[in-house]
């Protein structure tokens, strides 16, 4: 999001409150995003060898835009939010999530689970093409995981890591449009 419908802010006292232009709740902007995480891993020094950050995506398709307006000219490429369909969740994961761990993982000879929240998004376990994209290129298998609902694993992402990385993203003001939505939420992932 790039603002809130109701939004608490706590102020110094003098501190004037920020300016926000959003006139009504169904015209906030919204992209969904796709995190992969992982545990971090450390060596027998306590150094960090790799911090679990896989990569993030957002839900989004560029357009040309067959309109002009105030804002941007006819045919001009514009980023649209795409909804989050089995097709589209499937594709993410074949061609950027697994490709993401293939070249992030540090150790190949080990399992690796893909955990997911029951969404009726989400694709299945057994599925085919997710088993030939796992199991490329010598590695072990990468297998699905679907939690149940109210799972304490599900439930600590939303709570805590995407609450903080939304609370990151605010601390570089407010994004108007897609583009800078996605500049935001990038580095404070």
């Amino acid at each position: 999001f790039s603002t809130e419908d109701d939004l608490s802010i706590y102020l110094v006292p003098g501190e004037a409150p920020p300016n926000r232009l959003t006139g009504h709740k169904s015209h906030i902007l919204k992209v969904m995003f796709l995190a992969a995480i992982a545990r971090p891993r450390y060596d027998e020094a306590r150094d960090c060898t790799f911090d679990g950050k896989i990569g993030i995506w957002p839900f989004v398709e560029s357009v040309v835009a067959q309109q002009g307006s105030i804002h941007h000219p006819a045919g001009t490429i514009e980023r649209k939010p795409v909804g989050v369909t089995l097709a589209t969740y499937k594709r993410f994961l074949l061609e950027k999530v697994i490709p993401a761990i293939k070249t992030k993982w540090p150790d190949r000879d080990r399992d690796i689970v893909i955990q997911q929240d029951g969404a009726s998004s989400h694709m299945e376990q057994k599925d085919p093409e997710f088993i030939a994209a796992g199991t490329a290129g010598n590695w072990n298998i990468i297998t699905m995981l679907t939690q149940p609902a109210q799972s304490p694993d599900t439930n600590q992402l939303d709570l805590t890591f995407f609450r903080a990385l939304q609370s990151t993203q605010w601390n570089n003001g407010f994004a108007w449009e897609i583009d800078g939505l996605i500049a935001q939420v990038t580095p404070a992932y």
